[in-house]
């Protein structure tokens, strides 16, 4: 999904994950992200997950 998602922004698929990771600003590819998923407001692009530290503390004792 990413690599067509690269393929319809014009970028390469590699930049594409890496943004997608969190390795590299998506600052760039927002405007041509949008245009090409046909999406106006940006945080709509984004499901937001809250982690609970504590959980998390609990699951790496295990």
């Amino acid at each position: 999904m990413e690599d067509e998602l690269a393929r319809l922004c014009g970028f390469a698929a590699p930049y594409m994950s890496q943004s997608i990771d969190g390795q590299q600003s998506l600052a760039r590819a927002r405007s041509r992200i949008q245009q090409v998923l046909g999406v106006t407001d940006y945080d709509d692009l984004f499901i937001v997950k809250c982690v609970d530290d504590d959980e998390d503390a609990g699951a790496e004792a295990q």
